[in-house]
Order: C-alpha cells, then sequence, then structure tokens
C-alpha cells in the first residue's frame, strides 16, 4: 500500500514539474485557454464607423487548447462580431456571430493533417499559420493569425 501510495505522489511530481518548466500541460489537448481581446472604437465617421484591433496580432497555441476572443466594445454600440479563416478552419465548429465573447478549441484541419508535419531548417517542426479575419457587423476590420504549434 505504501508502495502504491509513494507511486502515485511520484507521478503527481512529474506531472506538476513538467507543467511548470513547460509552461503546458505535458500532453495535447490540456484544455489550456489562449485569450485574444478585439478592441472595437468609434471614428465619428459613417464611412467607417469602428477601428477594429486585436491583441495579441499572433496566437501561439496548440492543438486540443482553446482559444477565447473578448470585445472590448469602446463604441458601446454591441457590434456582431465574427473570425473567418482564408486558409482552412483550425477551429472545432466556426465562431459565428456574437457580440461580447466566443471560445472554440484548436484543431488541425483535415487537408493539413493529411500532409503530415511540416519541417523547418532545423528539423524540427514548424507551427501551422492561419491568418484570419475579425468582421464587425460583416465588414472585414483586421487580419490578425493564429500559430498551431504540434
Amino acid at each position: 500500500m505504501t508502495l502504491l501510495i509513494a507511486a502515485i505522489v511520484a507521478a503527481v511530481v512529474a506531472w506538476l514539474v513538467c507543467r511548470y518548466l513547460c509552461g503546458h500541460s505535458p500532453t495535447p489537448g490540456s484544455g489550456k485557454v489562449n485569450y485574444a481581446t478585439v478592441y472595437v472604437s468609434p471614428t465619428g465617421e459613417a464611412a467607417a464607423p469602428f477601428i477594429v484591433k486585436v491583441a495579441p496580432e499572433r496566437l501561439n497555441v496548440r492543438v486540443g487548447e482553446f482559444v477565447d476572443w473578448t470585445v472590448v466594445d469602446l463604441s458601446r454600440t454591441k457590434p456582431s462580431m465574427s473570425v473567418r479563416f482564408s486558409q482552412g478552419e483550425p477551429l472545432e465548429s466556426p465562431t459565428g456571430e456574437f457580440t461580447t465573447s466566443v471560445r472554440r478549441q484548436i484543431r488541425l484541419p483535415e487537408s493539413v493533417a493529411a500532409q503530415g508535419k511540416v519541417a523547418s531548417t532545423r528539423g524540427e517542426p514548424s507551427p501551422l499559420v492561419f491568418p484570419y479575419q475579425v468582421f464587425i457587423n460583416g465588414v472585414p476590420g483586421v487580419d490578425p493569425e493564429i500559430a498551431i504549434e504540434y
């Protein structure tokens, strides 16, 4: 019985050390949440009533983790937001339209997964980069990106 308890304690300690040193869970699909903030501010112009900015402009994520887009609406108009990808959909499901926040899980698109890992010049896998656009009331705003490391 003592050996079983010692083994469990050792496994938990190893997992915690790995989590601390690596900065994330040792297994893919850890459930880690990565945050992106969409800032919407008014311009006062009828032709382009909003300025949209996203921070950070590049998110580094792993397959199985989540991305949470949160809107900071400085215009106080509750505009309809959406996120659209131009080169494959790395999300488990599309975001659809949202006004305050939305959370989606990252996956590899089937077209990319069939190609296998893309090696860099050092022989290590390169992150896959997916540019996307944030739309506000159906009008394209900014072009940030998500880099998926695997």
